[in-house]
């Protein structure tokens, strides 16, 4: 097994920066607008092709893009932090999420906090951070294989 590196790349870094800086501006925006414009166009675009309802809900659009913007979350970290288990991780995703939702409940008055979003927001932070063990994992051995 091969030690990992003693400080992280400068790209790792500047993606983890600009992840940050991304999660900042769409989760502390003061409304909602442009995330529920894109699910709005998204369910009527499949509604509109003839999609099953479920598949075309705004509620299953909304957390599936919940989902989504973690997954950056839970795979640099993961990468930055490659002793850490995924199961702290995941808590520091999950306790990410609670910070941001308690601040669009208590200082943005057009936004609104949410259990489902923290929900999918750790799900989310769990599954880029799973994604990356696997993908440093296999990028391990085929080097080991290879290398």
């Amino acid at each position: 097994m091969t030690n990992p590196p003693a400080r992280p790349r400068v790209g790792l870094l500047v993606t983890g920066g600009v992840v940050l800086v991304g999660l900042l501006v769409i989760l502390l925006e003061p409304t909602s607008d442009v995330p529920t414009r894109l699910i709005h166009k998204i369910s009527a675009v499949l509604r509109d092709g003839g999609a099953p309802s479920w598949f075309a809900s705004e509620t299953l659009w909304e957390r599936a893009l919940n989902v989504v913007l973690f997954l950056p979350v839970g795979a640099v970290l993961t990468t930055l932090l490659p002793r850490w288990s995924l199961a702290r991780i995941t808590i520091v995703g999950a306790l990410a999420s609670i910070a941001f939702e308690a601040v669009q409940m208590v200082f943005l008055p057009g936004r609104d906090g949410s259990a489902w979003d923290v929900a999918t927001n750790t799900v989310g932070t769990f599954l880029g951070a799973l994604a990356a063990v696997t993908w440093n994992e296999r990028r391990g051995a085929n080097a080991r294989r290879y290398g």
